[in-house]
């Protein structure tokens, strides 16, 4: 169980030493890549110990063969395309969120995995577990039992206060994007239309995450200042007010966005079109000038 800790440790990191400089490339600065604070990205550690630790069905088949390596490296990729398919479903279902999205490349399914994403990390695990992989399985039994010890403790201690902290932060949002949707649909229903009847004309895009928190911090701003006056709304207002303040004083959440400038949510863009919507119509609505 200690080696299997060492290699989620190992391969976690060398995740992000891969992603971060290549994605802060792709975007001409730099970006800290994955969910948590620190250097390290949870979903290749996982990835590559299931397929170390999974590799032993190949036991006693001549691993030489061009034949059996290719078969190797057909099962290495459906591992990682099923860690990354249930990471992106899970991560949507909980945080209402897509973090990432390959629509737009050829032979992708829901745009949760690619193929030629796939093809790239079947041969870059491949090539870990075969060549990589012993170099730090060498490495753990050369380091001193209570080093090592002190070693994984240390790591896992920091690891575990980073996840808890990254998942406060993600649950926030998950609750302002909830928040944001009831009160969407409370809106239109109290001025007696929805966001279908003026759908028409109006194009309902797939609009990234990094800009609809922006944009709809300034709009919550606008709303507040529109809204009929009256019980009916007060406790609208009241749910309004704890979610600017909250894109106002929890910096921490737009951290998302800079990691995964290309996430997106379609409750936070129902609500956005809503506000366009009585932009339109705010004569029609009674809302004030």
């Amino acid at each position: 169980m200690e080696k299997v800790l060492f290699l989620f440790m190992i391969f976690s990191t060398i995740g992000w030493l891969w992603e971060t400089p290549w994605v802060s490339f792709r975007m001409k600065k730099y970006v800290n890549r994955g969910f948590l604070h620190g250097p390290y990205i949870p979903i290749y550690g996982c990835a590559i110990v299931t397929v170390i630790l999974s590799m032993g069905i190949f036991d006693g088949i001549n691993n030489s063969s061009i034949f059996v390596m290719l078969i190797q490296v057909v099962y290495i990729g459906l591992v990682t395309a099923v860690w990354e398919f249930l990471t992106s479903w899970t991560l949507e279902k909980i945080f209402h969120t897509r973090w990432w999205d390959y629509s737009d490349h050829k032979f992708n399914f829901q745009g949760r995995v690619s193929l030629h994403v796939t093809v790239f990390f079947a041969i870059s695990a491949f090539v870990i577990w075969r060549f990589v992989n012993p170099v730090f399985v060498e490495l753990y039994d050369a380091i001193p039992e209570k080093t090592m010890f002190a070693l994984l403790i240390g790591f896992y201690i920091v690891f575990s206060i980073d996840s808890y902290l990254t998942l406060r932060d993600l649950f926030k949002l998950r609750d302002i994007i909830i928040t944001l949707e009831k009160l969407s649909t409370e809106i239109t229903g109290k001025i007696g239309v929805s966001v279908a009847d003026f759908k028409d004309g109006l194009q309902l895009r797939k609009d990234y995450l990094k800009g609809n928190l922006s944009e709809v911090k300034l709009q919550i701003q606008e709303l507040l200042k529109k809204l009929p006056s009256g019980p009916s709304f007060k406790s609208i207002k009241t749910e309004l007010e704890k979610v600017s303040d909250t894109l106002k004083n929890r910096s921490s959440i737009y951290r998302f966005m800079a990691k995964y400038p290309h996430s997106a949510s379609s409750k936070l863009s129902t609500f956005k079109l809503t506000i366009k919507n009585m932009a339109i119509n705010k004569d029609k609505m009674g809302l004030k000038k």
